[in-house]
């Protein structure tokens, strides 16, 4: 999403049927570093961005997933999540395979509805 967000609107508009879902989202926020990595290469894809894209596709509700280069860091996609109102958007959270269900609460609380496990190292991907 990076540059002039308004060339969207050339898109063209598909009809989307009522309800539309986006099932699977990644956001990516420059506001939230990853270490050891430089912040001008992280893709900027923050939650504002990606209701532009919504918006221009007439869909009303989204599932987040947590990005791969978050790990198990999911509060970009937490406040994403909040960002796009939890009303219409639902978040797959990445967590340890070992997560106990007291780790998981907090998560279910805020929206996650589900999780994900990340079984390779960064350095495969």
């Amino acid at each position: 999403m990076n540059g002039d967000h308004t060339t969207l609107q050339a898109w063209p508009r598909p009809e989307t049927p009522r309800g539309g879902c986006d099932c699977h989202v990644h956001i990516f926020d420059r506001r939230f570093p990853l270490p050891g990595v430089d912040p001008s290469t992280i893709p900027d894809a923050p939650a504002l961005a990606y209701q532009v894209v919504q918006q221009a596709l007439c869909l009303e509700r989204t599932v987040l997933v947590q990005a791969n280069v978050y790990g198990t860091d999911n509060t970009c996609m937490l406040e994403a999540l909040q960002v796009l109102g939890v009303a219409t958007t639902r978040a797959i959270v990445a967590v340890e395979p070992d997560a106990a269900v007291s780790d998981l609460m907090p998560l279910s609380d805020q929206g996650a509805c589900g999780i994900r496990f990340h079984t390779c190292s960064a350095a495969v991907f």
